[in-house]
């Protein structure tokens, strides 16, 4: 703070918002908000440093037990999120061949929730959301849920440093998984290959790709606006305000989610 001040009179420079947080004598433990600025008068050589602390104590140790408690809450939704998992591993193994399937899609859509609340619970604040570890937590479920030891289909997150509103992750989440789930299922004939998740932005967009190495749509013989997981991506698209686009070829398949750019925390 020192430092600070020392810079006010000769640099001609100011601070807002500096704060500090000790024990005080007779005061306690307080936090103070500090702003100094120089103070002068025209033709008057008397140069004088104006300080003015303001006492934030009760309201930061408002938003700090604010934050803890929501982390506690997200924290233990994620574990109950985790438990219905596992009932539904239960139910898989006791469920007819034709049932497997959508006993494993409805648990990877659990496990694409269960990571915001894991991110969430581990993040020092409540607020936005970041998106790579959010995205690897998901490509994670989905290796544990579909694809299992051994597979040889590898699930990867190419991500810019971005952050959402916590309002959107939910919605964005379900459409990443969805996406990855259609290609574990479809895109592989020989059982290999590669799923990119990717988030960023392009052209004034908040922008998220799911691309694939596999044989393609064509080759496959699937279309990509039937199903019901293709029918949930356009609905969660449309709740974002985006538009979904296609690309495939022999060289494999590219999903282009197009967002506004209000999705987006502010940094």
């Amino acid at each position: 703070m020192q430092e600070l001040l020392a810079r006010v009179v000769p640099d001609e420079a100011s601070f807002d918002g500096f704060e500090i947080e000790d024990d005080f004598p007779h005061l306690g433990s307080r936090i103070f908000r500090l702003n100094a600025r120089k103070v002068f008068r025209p033709g008057n050589h008397v140069t004088r440093l104006l300080v003015a602390f303001e006492d934030v104590t009760e309201a930061r140790l408002l938003e700090r037990h604010r934050d803890l408690l929501a982390a506690e809450l997200a924290h233990r939704i994620k574990n109950s999120l985790t438990v219905i998992t596992a009932f539904v591993s239960f139910e898989i193994r006791r469920a007819a061949e034709p049932c497997v399937a959508g006993y494993r899609a409805m648990q990877a859509r659990i496990g694409a929730v269960a990571q915001l609340y894991d991110v969430i619970s581990r993040s020092a604040t409540l607020g936005p959301v970041p998106v790579e570890p959010y995205l690897n937590g998901i490509a994670g479920n989905l290796r544990a849920s579909l694809l299992g030891e051994g597979s040889r289909i590898d699930v990867v997150v190419d991500a810019q440093p971005l952050t959402i509103g916590a309002d959107h992750a939910v919605t964005l989440g379900l459409i990443v998984n969805e996406l990855a789930t259609n290609a574990v299922k479809y895109a592989f004939a020989s059982a290999a290959g590669r799923i990119t998740l990717g988030f960023g932005q392009r052209d004034g967009d908040a922008v998220l790709t799911d691309s694939d190495d596999g044989a393609g749509l064509t080759a496959s013989g699937i279309n990509p606006s039937s199903g019901l997981g293709s029918r949930f991506v356009e609905a969660f698209v449309r709740q974002l305000g985006g538009t979904v686009a296609t690309a495939s070829g022999l060289m494999g398949t590219t999903f282009t989610v197009r967002m506004p750019r209000t999705i987006l925390a502010e940094p």
